[in-house]
Protein backbone atom coordinates (compact mmCIF):
# COMPACT_ATOMS: atom_id res chain seq x y z
CA UNK A 1 0.00 0.00 0.00
CA UNK A 2 1.28 3.48 -0.82
CA UNK A 3 0.37 6.39 1.46
CA UNK A 4 0.87 10.07 0.57
CA UNK A 5 -0.22 12.96 2.80
CA UNK A 6 -2.10 10.54 5.06
CA UNK A 7 -4.17 9.20 2.14
CA UNK A 8 -4.11 5.79 0.51
CA UNK A 9 -3.11 6.35 -3.11
CA UNK A 10 -2.31 2.79 -4.25
CA UNK A 11 -2.88 -0.78 -3.10
CA UNK A 12 -2.30 -4.33 -4.29
CA UNK A 13 -5.43 -6.43 -4.79
CA UNK A 14 -5.65 -10.11 -5.72
CA UNK A 15 -8.98 -11.41 -7.05
CA UNK A 16 -9.44 -15.21 -7.07
CA UNK A 17 -12.50 -16.40 -9.00
CA UNK A 18 -13.03 -19.11 -11.61
CA UNK A 19 -15.62 -17.02 -13.50
CA UNK A 20 -13.90 -14.80 -16.10
CA UNK A 21 -16.98 -12.54 -16.34
CA UNK A 22 -16.74 -11.80 -12.59
CA UNK A 23 -13.00 -11.11 -12.88
CA UNK A 24 -13.58 -8.75 -15.82
CA UNK A 25 -16.44 -6.93 -14.04
CA UNK A 26 -14.42 -6.47 -10.85
CA UNK A 27 -11.32 -5.26 -12.69
CA UNK A 28 -13.32 -2.80 -14.80
CA UNK A 29 -15.35 -1.48 -11.86
CA UNK A 30 -12.40 -1.13 -9.51
CA UNK A 31 -10.36 0.66 -12.18
CA UNK A 32 -12.71 3.63 -11.67
CA UNK A 33 -12.19 3.71 -7.90
CA UNK A 34 -10.14 6.89 -7.60
CA UNK A 35 -6.95 5.29 -6.30
CA UNK A 36 -4.45 3.12 -8.12
CA UNK A 37 -5.30 -0.52 -7.52
CA UNK A 38 -2.69 -2.93 -8.80
CA UNK A 39 -5.01 -5.85 -9.54
CA UNK A 40 -3.85 -9.41 -10.10
CA UNK A 41 -6.33 -12.17 -10.97
CA UNK A 42 -6.32 -15.94 -10.58
CA UNK A 43 -8.76 -18.59 -11.81
CA UNK A 44 -8.33 -21.18 -9.04
CA UNK A 45 -7.44 -21.47 -5.37
CA UNK A 46 -4.03 -23.00 -6.15
CA UNK A 47 -3.07 -20.30 -8.64
CA UNK A 48 -4.46 -17.68 -6.24
CA UNK A 49 -2.32 -18.99 -3.39
CA UNK A 50 0.84 -18.94 -5.52
CA UNK A 51 0.00 -15.42 -6.74
CA UNK A 52 -0.55 -14.30 -3.15
CA UNK A 53 2.84 -15.70 -2.10
CA UNK A 54 4.54 -13.89 -4.97
CA UNK A 55 2.79 -10.57 -4.33
CA UNK A 56 1.64 -10.39 -0.65
CA UNK A 57 -1.38 -8.25 -1.57
CA UNK A 58 -3.14 -5.82 0.74
CA UNK A 59 -6.58 -7.35 0.02
CA UNK A 60 -7.53 -10.71 -1.47
CA UNK A 61 -11.04 -11.10 -2.91
CA UNK A 62 -11.88 -14.82 -2.86
CA UNK A 63 -14.77 -16.67 -4.48
CA UNK A 64 -16.09 -19.45 -2.27
CA UNK A 65 -16.83 -22.09 -4.89
CA UNK A 66 -13.85 -22.78 -7.18
CA UNK A 67 -12.15 -25.77 -8.75
CA UNK A 68 -9.15 -27.21 -6.92
CA UNK A 69 -10.22 -25.94 -3.51
CA UNK A 70 -12.88 -23.69 -2.04
CA UNK A 71 -12.45 -20.20 -0.69
CA UNK A 72 -12.31 -21.30 2.94
CA UNK A 73 -9.45 -23.69 2.18
CA UNK A 74 -7.57 -20.86 0.46
CA UNK A 75 -8.27 -18.52 3.38
CA UNK A 76 -6.93 -21.11 5.84
CA UNK A 77 -3.71 -21.53 3.84
CA UNK A 78 -3.25 -17.77 3.69
CA UNK A 79 -3.98 -17.26 7.40
CA UNK A 80 -1.47 -19.97 8.31
CA UNK A 81 1.41 -17.85 6.96
CA UNK A 82 2.87 -14.98 8.95
CA UNK A 83 3.64 -12.87 5.87
CA UNK A 84 -0.12 -12.41 5.37
CA UNK A 85 -0.67 -10.97 8.86
CA UNK A 86 -1.84 -7.59 7.52
CA UNK A 87 -3.61 -8.95 4.42
CA UNK A 88 -7.38 -8.60 4.48
CA UNK A 89 -9.71 -11.21 2.97
CA UNK A 90 -13.06 -10.51 1.30
CA UNK A 91 -15.24 -13.54 0.44
CA UNK A 92 -17.65 -13.55 -2.51
CA UNK A 93 -20.20 -16.33 -2.84
CA UNK A 94 -23.37 -17.26 -4.66
CA UNK A 95 -24.15 -19.38 -1.59
CA UNK A 96 -25.27 -16.32 0.33
CA UNK A 97 -26.54 -18.04 3.48
CA UNK A 98 -26.24 -17.27 7.16
CA UNK A 99 -24.24 -20.49 7.57
CA UNK A 100 -21.65 -19.33 5.04
CA UNK A 101 -21.51 -15.87 6.59
CA UNK A 102 -20.88 -17.34 10.07
CA UNK A 103 -18.38 -19.85 8.67
CA UNK A 104 -16.49 -17.00 7.04
CA UNK A 105 -15.94 -15.50 10.50
CA UNK A 106 -14.60 -18.85 11.74
CA UNK A 107 -12.15 -18.89 8.81
CA UNK A 108 -10.98 -15.34 9.63
CA UNK A 109 -12.52 -13.74 6.56
CA UNK A 110 -12.65 -9.97 7.08
CA UNK A 111 -15.68 -9.23 4.87
CA UNK A 112 -18.41 -11.31 3.20
CA UNK A 113 -20.50 -10.35 0.16
CA UNK A 114 -23.12 -12.45 -1.60
CA UNK A 115 -23.56 -12.72 -5.36
CA UNK A 116 -25.03 -11.03 -7.24
CA UNK A 117 -23.29 -7.91 -5.96
CA UNK A 118 -22.99 -4.23 -6.80
CA UNK A 119 -19.47 -3.08 -7.64
CA UNK A 120 -20.01 -0.18 -5.22
CA UNK A 121 -20.37 -2.70 -2.37
CA UNK A 122 -17.14 -4.40 -3.33
CA UNK A 123 -15.37 -1.06 -3.64
CA UNK A 124 -16.67 0.14 -0.27
CA UNK A 125 -15.57 -3.07 1.43
CA UNK A 126 -12.12 -2.93 -0.14
CA UNK A 127 -11.64 0.67 0.98
CA UNK A 128 -12.86 -0.22 4.46
CA UNK A 129 -10.35 -3.08 4.63
CA UNK A 130 -7.55 -0.84 3.34
CA UNK A 131 -8.46 1.72 5.99
CA UNK A 132 -8.19 -0.97 8.66
CA UNK A 133 -4.68 -1.80 7.45
CA UNK A 134 -3.75 1.90 7.39
CA UNK A 135 -5.03 2.44 10.93
CA UNK A 136 -2.71 -0.28 12.23
CA UNK A 137 0.37 1.13 10.48
CA UNK A 138 2.89 2.95 12.67
CA UNK A 139 2.77 6.66 11.97
CA UNK A 140 5.79 7.89 13.89
CA UNK A 141 8.25 6.89 16.54
CA UNK A 142 7.08 8.00 19.96
CA UNK A 143 9.43 10.29 21.84
CA UNK A 144 11.88 8.49 24.07
CA UNK A 145 12.32 9.85 27.58
CA UNK A 146 15.91 10.28 28.60
CA UNK A 147 16.93 8.66 31.86
CA UNK A 148 19.24 11.59 32.59
CA UNK A 149 17.17 14.48 34.04
CA UNK A 150 19.61 17.06 32.63
CA UNK A 151 18.90 15.84 29.09
CA UNK A 152 15.13 16.15 29.44
CA UNK A 153 13.56 19.11 27.74
CA UNK A 154 10.76 21.07 29.32
CA UNK A 155 7.75 22.12 27.29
Amino acid sequence: MIIQNNHIVAADILIVDDDQAILDALCAGLALSGITLNITTAHSADVGYNSALAQIPDVIVIDYNMPLGNGFELANKIRSRSEFKATKLLMLTAQNTHDKAWASIEHRIDAFIGKPFDIEDIEANIFSLLSQIYEKMPRHNPPVRSKNPKERKRF
